[in-house]
């Protein structure tokens, strides 16, 4: 028919009539198969992307759970930490008033262990000045005696205490 159609017509309509056959039945192919299977591929590539924004989004929003959880730990750590700390300077307190105290006790009974020491080291001065003395007035007194003392005098001496032993045994 297309043989017969043209055998009357001009070779430029029998083109373009051939030209927009073959057009046509390129649109009927591209439509039926090649449209379908571009929409397929485009739908199967759009789901792709959509399905990656998805995870992505889910991806974020599980990080951002995991941030916020681990920003709650950091600040549950650091309010251990700073009870911990507290706690650890309350206990260094308590420990340097205890020692202070402990010396404080200890330091008053050195004190009272040296006065009692002192007591008795000055006492036994003045026990030891006593018999220095004692002893040099003992010997100033015999020195003072032998100096004056003569045959005379020691007779006079030694007469009137047998006298006082005679009174002293006559009184009986």
């Amino acid at each position: 028919m297309i043989l017969a159609m043209a055998g009357g017509m001009p070779s430029w309509v029998t083109m373009l009539i051939s030209q927009l056959l073959a057009f046509a039945i390129l649109a009927a192919v591209l439509v039926k198969f090649v449209i379908p299977a571009l929409r397929g591929i485009l739908a199967g590539r759009t789901k792709g992307i959509q399905d990656r924004f998805d995870t992505l989004a889910r991806e974020v929003k599980e990080t951002s759970e995991r941030l916020a959880a681990i920003r709650a730990k950091l600040a549950d750590v650091e309010s251990e930490s700073k009870r911990r700390i507290q706690a650890a300077v309350e206990e260094g307190a308590r420990a340097r008033d205890q020692a202070l105290a402990e010396a404080k006790v200890q330091a008053e009974a050195e004190l009272a262990k040296a006065r009692r020491t002192i007591e008795i080291e000055r006492d036994k001065a003045v026990l030891e000045l006593r018999a220095e003395l004692a002893r040099i007035t003992l010997e100033a007194t015999e020195r003072s005696v032998d100096a004056l003392m003569d045959d005379k005098i020691h007779g006079r001496i030694v007469d009137g205490y047998l006298e006082g032993l005679d009174r002293a045994a006559g009184g009986k």
